[in-house]
């Protein structure tokens, strides 16, 4: 990764962010001012390679007839569709499928989205475990060309206690990104208030986006690196997974 992204961003909430370029990545996910970044493989943190060549995109489908949700808590509403509700890997052009992994404990989440023996990563969990956290899968995707695509996509999906309580998390996570990073920001709208995005720029020309936003009780992100983040369809790609779940 080029030294400029690093030396741009601060380390970031854990619902936040990582950075990746090439055969590497580097996490700036955490919690409070801890600017540490950690360099790991791809295959090691995340057991993804990255191709030499991007599967060919595909129309993104949205659903248009979201199941009625049940009461919140019960066990219908738990688990049965959350990896469905996950935005399609088709978001975003010229990127590789990618592999969706299940996380079902807040331990698992925190780990995927923080580097090993991070001092955040404790209160992490404690914090989505006081959320009620349900059930969550996160799914990362590598482009094939940084001149025409980004160079990741990371989408990810978590369920916590009620609607009222996804809403605080993105508002929280959101606020903690604006603190934290030294970097330009710039919000980017959504089209209700059940969201918030930024965009980072930083030297050289990258970029980062974060989207973040709630459907029922449904936490979502998506974040974009690289020089290409086609705003436009992660905006559209939230805008629509919240009429369909929200």
């Amino acid at each position: 990764m080029r030294a400029d992204i690093l030396g741009a961003m601060r380390k970031l909430p854990a619902m936040a962010t990582l950075a990746a370029l090439a055969t590497t990545t580097a996490l700036v996910a955490g919690c409070g001012g801890d600017e540490t970044v950690v360099q790991v493989t791809v295959t090691q943190h995340t057991g993804v390679s990255i191709p030499t060549t991007p599967t060919a995109p595909t129309t993104p489908t949205f659903p248009t007839t979201p199941t009625t949700p049940t009461t919140p808590g019960t066990t219908t509403d738990t688990v049965a569709d959350l990896e469905v509700r996950l935005p399609p890997p088709s978001v975003v052009d010229n990127m590789n499928s990618g592999r969706t992994r299940h996380l079902p404990q807040a331990q698992d989440m925190v780990g995927a989205l923080f580097k090993t023996g991070d001092p955040g990563a404790d209160a992490a969990i404690r914090r989505l475990e006081s959320e009620g956290y349900e059930d969550g899968y996160l799914r990362d995707q590598f482009g094939g060309s940084e001149a025409t695509s980004p160079v990741l996509v990371r989408t990810y999906v978590f369920r916590v206690r009620d609607e009222a309580t996804a809403r605080r998390e993105v508002t929280q996570a959101m606020e903690e990104v604006r603190q934290s990073s030294t970097a330009k920001l710039t919000d980017v709208p959504l089209e209700g208030s059940y969201g918030e995005g930024v965009r980072a720029d930083l030297n050289g020309g990258n970029r980062i986006l974060f989207v973040s936003w709630a459907s029922g009780r449904d936490v979502y992100g998506i974040q974009v690196v690289g020089k290409y983040l086609f705003e436009p369809d992660v905006v559209k790609a939230a805008d629509q997974n919240h009429v369909a779940w929200g």
